[in-house]
């Protein structure tokens, strides 16, 4: 099942990044995959077998922690009723997607290697990978649309990330927590968010991908 999600996931993240990102805002989307390509090419040269599985295990928190705060807290419900009925669509089912396989690479990674400190030691080096990503990106795009010196785009992402709906101290706890020995994914429960719905519209992938 893991493996069928996540080629789904990249397919209609594909398809995704194409049609909307690209097409309907007009960014370089080819040019940021090909520079994520060249970074995960390095990443499966560079570094042993295990430590590629300790970084997924990373990313895969990453996302969990993510999701679980769009659909588990208050503040992501807010953000995501924000969005028109398609993009919450693709987001709430990704979100239920991501938090259903969550344990999936760290089971494995405790089954084949399970050392603390490379598991967090790869958790730190993927965090600071994961941001200077982000920003390289977002600058990216703010540059093609013409925003990147409009102070109101600037305060516009400081409230989103810091003030409301408040995502980056929303992920404090939970990321502190991954270093914890004895962690496990499952430690937070959501099966809940997972099962439950109040839309059943937002159970399926969106016709429009």
């Amino acid at each position: 099942m893991f493996v069928a999600q996540e080629y789904r996931h990249a397919a209609l993240h594909e398809r995704y990044n194409k049609e909307i990102v690209g097409e309907q805002f007009g960014h370089d989307v080819e040019a940021i995959q090909a520079a994520v390509a060249a970074r995960l090419k390095f990443e499966h040269s560079s570094f042993s077998h295990e430590f590629q599985l300790a970084t997924t295990c990373a990313l895969e928190h990453f996302t969990a922690m993510m999701a679980h705060f769009l659909l588990g807290t208050a503040r992501g419900r807010e953000y995501l009723g924000m969005f028109d009925p398609f993009h919450r669509k693709v987001w709430t089912w990704h979100a239920k997607e991501e938090m259903e396989h969550k344990g999936v690479a760290f089971d494995v990674y405790q089954a084949v290697c399970g050392s603390y400190w490379v598991r967090t030691l790869s958790m730190i080096r993927t965090t600071a990978i994961f941001i200077l990503c982000i920003i390289l990106i977002y600058l990216k795009l703010l540059w093609g649309r013409g925003l990147l010196f409009k102070p109101a785009t600037w305060w516009a992402s400081f409230k989103l990330l810091l003030v409301r709906p408040g995502l980056l101290p929303s992920l404090v706890v939970p990321w502190l927590d991954y270093f914890r020995p004895g962690f496990h994914p499952w430690d937070q429960n959501d099966n809940t968010l997972i099962n439950g719905s109040t839309d059943p519209e937002m159970e399926t992938v969106p016709s429009r991908l």
